[in-house]
């Protein structure tokens, strides 16, 4: 399935509020069926100008169909006037399923071992420092986390195992959490820079869930990892209503911050 459909179904789903009520209903219902006409009368003008040599009936047909056009844009702008997007931004609840994005790091299996101790800090100055902000996404979910997907790009899907070991020997003496480690699912992307590639396996990672029983506000996508391409993604798969991104800035490592994007009418 193309993103291009995925967008227009986050889309629709911020902008349900269109269809509120009956005169919300007509009045959107009023504006499909007059851009339904512009896009038809558009290409019949053409065509009568061009190829039928009805140079009036077209350049009728084409006029009207830009007026419309243009009063449509002046209802829209003045819609856009009355609401804005709104921004939720506060610290996540504890959610049951976490979604992150791996990047690959240049330690290896032989470098696990001298670790002198499994703490963030220790993480964050070993070959697998990439590897910290996951490992506090999980530790911040812990308490109710029942199931943990990774998406992996070529090179960070053949660590994934490394990165499976890093986790259960980080939470080792977790022994709620530890078979929920264990069974860590792996998505592969071809291409991380693929934004239609990365929304698409997003896509389908939450239909699976909802299919699954879990319900989005129970979901959150970590974007901490990974790069721009990956971020810029989720950012737009949680424009569903009820979805949320998180993120955990470099700068402060301890504040976790999710971020829920909804359309607000102004009263």
């Amino acid at each position: 399935m193309r993103s291009s459909l995925h967008f227009r179904q986050a889309f629709i789903s911020q902008f349900g509020l269109l269809f509120k009520d009956w005169r919300t209903t007509v009045i959107t219902g009023f504006i499909l069926v007059l851009l339904s006409l512009i896009a038809g009368w558009i290409p019949d003008g053409l065509t009568a100008i061009v190829f039928d040599g009805e140079r009036e009936k077209g350049i009728k047909m084409l006029s009207f169909s830009l007026v419309l056009l243009a009063l449509l844009l002046l209802f829209g702008w003045w819609v856009s006037k009355r609401g804005n997007f709104d921004v939720n931004v506060k610290r996540p609840e504890k959610k049951k399923v976490l979604i992150l994005f791996l990047s690959p790091v240049r330690g290896r299996e032989e470098d696990l071992a001298l670790l002198k101790e499994l703490s963030f800090q220790a993480v964050d100055s070993s070959p697998f420092r990439s590897w910290e902000m996951p490992l506090r996404a999980v530790a911040y979910h812990a308490e109710r986390l029942e199931k943990l997907i990774v998406l992996t790009s070529p090179q960070s899907s053949q660590q994934f195992p490394l990165f499976k070991k890093l986790l259960t020997s980080f939470f080792k003496e977790n022994l709620r959490l530890l078979p929920i480690l264990e069974r860590a699912e792996e998505v592969r992307v071809n291409d991380f820079e693929d934004i239609e590639e990365v929304f698409g396996a997003l896509n389908a990672i939450y239909k699976r869930l909802v299919r699954e029983g879990y319900k989005d506000k129970e979901v959150i996508l970590d974007v901490t990892g990974g790069q721009k391409t990956v971020s810029i993604a989720g950012a737009f798969m949680t424009l569903y209503r009820g979805r949320e991104f998180q993120y955990i800035s470099t700068n402060d490592k301890e504040s976790i911050k999710s971020y829920d994007v909804e359309f607000a009418p102004e009263d």
